[in-house]
């Protein structure tokens, strides 16, 4: 790969100059395994060429991209209690990610959301939908993780089954113990495309009935958050996501400051393996299961950005209804996470709240007593995502055949360090890269690895691991390995269902 810093330096300086990047993936065996159980000679992989241009146009990455999404009740509960060392550990984990791209954001709501209140019990007549109890406790422990970690919170509000008069109660309550700097939004309701599953007035899931109610409970909690910029929505997840977001977006800007949007790609508890949202490693593993993303926020981006929205996704993970065991929880989980982070970034996405509080999480305690909080699989994936867009790192235009199931991305930083990410997908079949030297730079690998691809231990990014702790921070440290020089070229051998790290700095 040849790299031309000074003209790079030029055009992140004038954003005129023009980049023009090479990189050849070459592999000496591709699917060896397969093709000697099968008989036949191994198939070489072609060689790509890839292209990188910064100055044709390059994407920031948001500040604060990352994120976790949190029930109420039990789940906040387990996470940010203060026994066993969970908040601390909590903390760790935020502020761990927080050092490359900014804390990340804390949502707290999903299923719970519109079947909780705050002080319940002075509601005895409650519907009976009403089963989460927000108390001055969870408002405490949402307190202290924030002024600890530095991370802003959406809290969601239950438009579905309760009140204005509960909305204010809660909203009054968690400005006064949470404060106004550690809020981002309200979230006014979860996934009200949905709603028709609750029966009553939502029966029939009309949306100019949604509009009404949202607008209702908006204007009920305005004095007490002074700002549309404190209210988000529609958190559309289904029926109305593709198009009606759009409508929403038009209608509502105005009275909302960031707008929230949910998606799964695969369901638990589908049951026909022909199904393409049947929860597999496979599936998980397809181009078009990260790509989804992508296409889903594009058209709400665009027209949030003609308002000055940020669109972000506040609830998002590999497959709705808990996650599956053996999927979810894998280190294919973390390729599909890295990936589709990359993806939602590059469609121009505001961040990514990942739904924690069962197996698909990016974290959870080993068992109900247990000290500490274990990072899974999808932690590893939002980790690589945010040292790969770390300093200001905005994405570079990559254009390369799509052989395979290999995703390439690029980052630029402020300081002029170029970094890709190599997730290769495949099941079978590693492959190498190589790159020209230059003079002018030196080169350095971070390997994300595991055993096997349905691995859920023993999983390792650059030298550390979170297999043997529970406090939040990792064993070992960062040690990006040299990049040999062979011919003239730097040598990148990327293995099978593993991602690499490939930094590139001007001396």
């Amino acid at each position: 790969m040849t790299i031309d810093y000074h003209r790079v330096k030029q055009s992140c300086q004038n954003h005129m100059a023009s980049l023009h990047v090479a990189l050849s993936l070459a592999s000496a065996v591709f699917f060896l395994a397969a093709a000697l159980r099968a008989g036949r000679p191994a198939l070489a992989v072609p060689i790509l060429t890839i292209h990188l241009a910064p100055a044709h146009g390059t994407r920031a990455v948001s500040h604060h991209f990352l994120g976790v999404s949190i029930e109420y009740g039990t789940s906040l509960r387990t996470l940010m209690r203060r026994a066993h060392g969970r908040q601390a550990a909590f903390v760790h984990l935020m502020k761990y990610l927080g050092r490359y791209n900014g804390e990340p954001v804390i949502r707290i709501g999903g299923n719970s959301e519109d079947r909780s209140a705050w002080n319940l019990s002075q509601y005895p007549n409650h519907s009976k939908h009403l089963r989460f109890n927000i108390t001055p406790a969870d408002a405490d422990r949402l307190a202290a993780i924030a002024k600890a970690s530095g991370c802003k919170l959406i809290l969601g509000l239950n438009l579905g089954t309760g009140t204005r008069h509960m909305a204010r109660q809660w909203v009054r309550h968690a400005l006064a113990t949470i404060g106004i700097g550690h809020i981002l939004a309200f979230e006014v309701g979860n996934e009200p495309d949905e709603y028709f599953r609750l029966g009553g007035k939502w029966r029939h899931e009309k949306f100019p009935l949604y509009l009404k109610d949202f607008n209702h409970m908006v204007t009920a909690i305005m004095p007490l958050v002074k700002s549309p910029k404190l209210i988000a929505g529609p958190a559309f997840c289904c029926g109305w996501l593709r198009n009606i977001t759009l409508e929403f977006i038009q209608e509502n800007h105005a009275k909302i400051g960031l707008v929230t949007i949910h998606y799964y790609p695969l369901g638990a508890p589908i049951k026909n393996p022909k199904s393409p949202h049947f929860a597999s490693i496979p599936n998980l593993l397809k181009n078009a299961n990260s790509q989804v993303y992508a296409s889903l926020i594009a058209g709400s981006a665009k027209m949030g950005h003609r308002f000055g929205l940020p669109v972000r996704y506040a609830e998002i993970n590999s497959a709705w209804g808990g996650g599956k065991r053996g999927v979810s929880n894998t280190f294919a989980s973390a390729l599909w996470c890295a990936d589709t982070l990359f993806e939602i970034a590059n469609a121009g996405g505001a961040g990514v709240n990942f739904h924690t509080g069962s197996i698909y999480g990016a974290f959870w305690p080993g068992s109900s007593d247990s000290k500490g909080l274990q990072p899974h699989p999808l932690y590893y994936g939002m980790l690589l995502f945010a040292k790969a867009v770390q300093n200001g790192g905005r994405l570079v235009p990559v254009k390369y055949p799509h052989t395979g199931n290999i995703k390439i991305w690029a980052c630029l930083d402020h300081s002029h360090v170029m970094r890709i990410v190599v997730i290769n997908k495949n099941l079978s079949g590693d492959i190498r890269i190589a790159l020209p030297t230059t003079p002018l730079s030196h080169a350095t690998v971070e390997y994300l690895t595991a055993p096997g691809v349905a691995a859920t231990t023993e999983i390792q990014f650059g030298g550390i691991t979170f297999d043997h702790t529970t406090d939040g921070m990792p064993q070992g440290h960062f040690e990006p390995h040299p990049l040999a020089i062979s011919d003239k070229q730097w040598i990148v051998p990327v293995a099978h269902a593993s991602a690499a790290l490939i930094t590139i700095k001007p001396e």
